[in-house]
């Protein structure tokens, strides 16, 4: 049943991720500033990144039952006791 809600959790992550970065690429195109476009892109960008990790400790725990040890920037998130 852990599995399952840590599942659960990776899932709402990943969605949470995508929505951020559909937010600042909206607000991208409403900036007209070219410094503000900047920013909303490079924070856009970083979602991307956050997307990417989460992805890979919920695929890992999918096919193996195991999460990948976590890179530095994700200790602290929660995630230490998923799939151990």
């Amino acid at each position: 049943m852990r599995e399952k809600s840590g599942l659960d959790a990776l899932e709402a992550a990943i969605k949470f991720e995508k929505d951020g970065r559909r937010f600042f690429l909206d607000a991208k195109k409403k900036t007209k500033k070219r410094y503000g476009q900047l920013t909303f892109q490079s924070i856009a960008d970083a979602e991307l990144e956050d997307i990417e990790r989460i992805r890979e400790v919920y695929d890992s725990l999918t096919k193996t039952g195991e999460r990948p040890d976590l890179p530095p920037l994700l200790m602290g998130w929660g995630l230490e006791g998923i799939g151990r």
